[in-house]
């Protein structure tokens, strides 16, 4: 397992190379946080990409999307991220994408390829770069 911490200058190129790399992969998404267990969101949809939108530092999210068509089209925004890494498996057939936003959720994008078992389920830890220190 190999992972990769992305800095924030990185996020826009990242997502747009991470979205066309993955377009129709299956994944799934968990979201989580200090008040809120475990919730499994979607899973096995087909991913369509991940938008960097920022207007401000207090306006900026990220639109997870999913789905092929109207009837099974979906989006998930997350408000204000402040850190994401992936950890690729060493095949490359399992990654985990993981983005924490201001509000202490983080959502967890599973994805799969179709022969591929998931990932175990871990809590990612992400290193703050002017803390130093496991979040």
């Amino acid at each position: 397992m190999r992972i990769q911490n992305i800095p924030s200058k990185d996020w826009p190129q990242f997502f747009t190379e991470f979205s066309r790399e993955h377009r129709g992969t299956p994944f799934s998404v968990e979201i989580f946080g200090q008040d809120v267990g475990p919730q499994l969101q979607d899973t096995d949809l087909p991913f369509e990409g991940i938008v960097d939108e920022r207007k401000s530092e207090q306006r900026h999210q990220f639109i997870i999307m999913a789905g092929t068509g109207p009837s099974d089209h979906i989006t998930h925004t997350i408000d204000i991220p402040l850190a994401v890494s992936v950890e690729y498996s060493n095949d490359r057939a399992r990654i985990v994408l993981a983005i924490m936003a201001a509000d202490g959720i983080i959502a967890l994008l599973r994805f799969h390829k179709a022969s591929a078992p998931l990932l175990p389920k871990a809590i990612p830890v992400f290193i703050t770069p002017h803390r130093g220190r496991p979040c």
